[in-house]
């Protein structure tokens, strides 16, 4: 599952899979967090709840989740420093950690946002790459 704060970001992803990983593309599920959570809680049975459902049956279906721009996704604004209920709720709908992996990107963390992030995740490990400019990327990996 790709998970990205805005619809033009998760469709941005779909066509970077669609190029690098053609055969894969039909096995991933690109949501934003709200239509994850939308489906999740439909009384409906959906693609994904049919996925998450197959998942908790059997041995790993679901064995990544990637969220991008996590601050955005669940962090809320760039001070709070709890975590937003519906994120919460997410997190409590999607397979648990022992499950799967977890990825989470972003460009931007705030020590407030840090807080959030080591709470929802307590055992993360963060990866700093350093660029060439001399700016630091990070990748989360809880």
């Amino acid at each position: 599952i790709i998970i990205g704060p805005t619809e033009e970001l998760v469709a941005q992803h779909r066509t970077i899979a669609t190029k690098l990983a053609p055969a894969l593309v039909h096995r991933l599920l690109f949501k934003t967090s709200r239509q994850l959570l939308s489906e999740l809680k439909n009384e409906t049975q959906t693609q994904t709840q049919t996925e998450l459902k197959h998942t908790h049956q059997t041995e790993f279906n679901i064995k990544i989740i990637a969220i991008d721009e996590v601050d955005a996704v669940l962090c809320g604004s760039e001070f709070d420093d709890t975590c937003p209920p519906a994120s919460v709720e997410l997190l409590h709908r999607l397979p648990d950690r022992s499950r799967c992996q977890y990825i989470l990107t972003t460009a931007h963390l705030t020590r407030a946002h840090t807080g959030v992030i080591n709470e929802l995740f307590p055992n993360i490990q963060t990866i700093r790459q350093n660029s060439p400019d001399g700016s630091m990327n990070r990748v989360l990996v809880p």
